[in-house]
């Protein structure tokens, strides 16, 4: 995820893609954060469904598993 992180913020979004395809939703939902933690300072966070990091989290193992049964490169 590192190096999908690197290549997107230096504009490489197919590359990102490529690598890892959580690099671009971990990086969206960095801006997303902390433009809403800016324009709200005071506001009240709500909570996050406990599901929600279990299904990326085998979101993201899926696709490692899809990477190497395909023989895509890392």
């Amino acid at each position: 995820m590192t190096r999908g992180v690197e290549a997107l913020v230096h504009g490489d979004v197919a590359g990102s893609l490529r690598m890892n395809p959580g690099a671009l939703l971990l990086v969206v939902a960095a801006v997303v954060f902390v433009g809403f933690m800016l324009v709200q300072r005071r506001a009240r966070m709500g909570t996050i469904p406990a599901w929600s990091a279990g299904a990326t989290f085998a979101g993201l193992w899926g696709w490692q598993l899809f990477k190497y049964s395909t023989g895509r490169p890392l």
